[in-house]
């Protein structure tokens, strides 16, 4: 997927991201059970720690959102 700033790469094991002309890097990918939403329900179900500020948290679903958009039409889309 491609975006303003750069490209995100996803396998089923692994995530690259590459920022304008930087290398691309791995990106660490949390245990499978751990999800932002999941974690967002029990921070507020039982006061457990969030794992990312807000902000991030709803940037992580603009991009999981595209990736969807993605793999829906087959093609790359650009994301907000």
């Amino acid at each position: 997927m491609a975006g303003e700033r750069g490209r995100l790469v996803a396998t089923d094991l692994t995530l690259t991201q590459k920022v304008g002309t930087a290398p691309a890097e791995e990106v660490s990918l949390p245990e499978p059970a751990e999800t932002i939403d999941g974690n967002f329900v029990a921070a507020v179900v039982a006061g457990t720690p969030l794992c990312c500020p807000a902000e991030e948290a709803l940037e992580t679903i603009r991009l999981l959102e595209a990736i969807t958009r993605s793999v829906a039409a087959g093609q790359a889309v650009r994301s907000a």
